[in-house]
């Protein structure tokens, strides 16, 4: 039940809420001409962005219940690698570093 309303209310952000302002000011973005923003288009842009984002957590959550996968960041069946993990804090520590 969770899943289907997931989907359609990501469906209805992406694709019905939109009106056809969208498509005109992405066709005058080539033109640089970015004079026809208003706050309903801006508001539009925000829900579009928020039913992809809404579409990508219920299809996370689709694979998740599809695997029997329990909530955390990796299968309780994988090894954890602690080497990757010292090499993955070298790394950022040498990023900020340079920073």
């Amino acid at each position: 039940m969770f899943l289907f309303f997931s989907i359609m209310m990501s469906v209805t952000l992406v694709i019905i809420i939109p009106d056809v302002r969208i498509v005109q000011n992405f066709a005058y973005m080539f033109t640089l001409y970015f004079g026809l923003n208003d706050w309903p288009v801006v508001n539009q842009v925000l829900c579009i962005i928020g039913g992809f984002i809404w579409g990508a957590s219920a299809m996370t959550f689709y694979r998740r219940k599809r695997a029997d996968l329990v909530p955390g960041l990796h299968h309780p069946n994988m090894s954890f690698n602690k080497s990757a993990l010292d090499m993955g804090a070298r790394i950022v520590a040498e990023a900020f570093k340079r920073a």
